[in-house]
């Protein structure tokens, strides 16, 4: 299980819908999803943020904070397949 592919567009038209397909049968998710990001004035660390799932990612840079979204986003997908699969 856990055919993943993630892309992070960094912004999407106003009127855009977040989407989440799970085919547990070949283990495959498939989604498009608003992000929003902003830097914590705290650590000064850069947040990329899906609000519809409620999963985030932070880095010193962009790149690093997309990085761990789409470490992230991974995780919860794999559990979620693992949760259809009971």
């Amino acid at each position: 299980m856990g055919n993943f592919t993630v892309f992070i567009v960094e912004s999407l038209s106003e009127s855009s819908l977040d989407t989440l397909r799970i085919d547990s049968k070949k283990g495959k998710v498939e989604g498009q999803f608003d992000t929003i990001k902003y830097v914590d004035k705290e650590t000064m660390q850069i947040v990329v943020y899906i609000p519809s799932v409620e999963v985030s990612g932070y880095g010193e840079t962009y790149e690093k904070a997309a990085e761990m979204l789409k470490f992230n986003l991974n995780e919860f997908f794999e559990y979620l397949t693992n949760l259809s699969t009971f």
